[in-house]
């Protein structure tokens, strides 16, 4: 083959070209080729089909690729826990959404020891530093969607 023409279409019928590929010519093994597309991310599903162009002048199109690029389900979970100073720890959380989040944390005797809020701006890596001595707890964190719980062990 000469080359490929790769086509994008956001509906599976108004394609544009976006790439034209320089073929490998004739080959009996495997040639592998490849594009990264940079589009919007407010699309969900992106279609796509190649056109082949042999050294004769004839074409010929593949099939339509359709690929899901909508965003990642962004989940809130509660990461890990890093000790600091002076009995100290920051506790790492992913979130689904930015804003306002609310925590607390129980002792083992199920009694309220922290309620507070924090503010996300971002999706991962986001933190709750808070002092606590050593023990078991419930940690919950919840926003206006989602809520998660779990265990954590504090040894300062």
């Amino acid at each position: 083959n000469d080359y490929f023409l790769l086509e994008r279409a956001f509906n599976r019928n108004d394609f544009d070209k976006i790439a034209t590929i320089s073929g490998s010519g004739n080959s009996n093994t495997l040639v592998e080729y490849e594009y990264t597309d940079i589009i919007s991310a407010d699309k969900n599903e992106v279609f796509y089909r190649l056109k082949q162009f042999d050294f004769d002048g004839k074409s010929e199109y593949c099939g339509i690729t359709a690929v899901n690029c909508g965003n990642e389900e962004y989940k809130l979970e509660i990461i890990y826990l890093e000790k600091e100073d002076c009995g100290n720890i920051s506790i790492h959380f992913n979130s689904n959404k930015t804003g306002t989040h609310y925590y607390k944390i129980y002792n083992v005797d199920g009694r309220l020891i922290y309620d507070g809020k924090t503010y996300c701006d971002d999706y991962f890596n986001n933190k709750i530093k808070i002092t606590l001595p050593n023990g078991m707890y419930l940690l919950s964190i919840e926003n206006d969607s989602s809520f998660v719980s779990d265990k954590i062990l504090v040894q300062n």
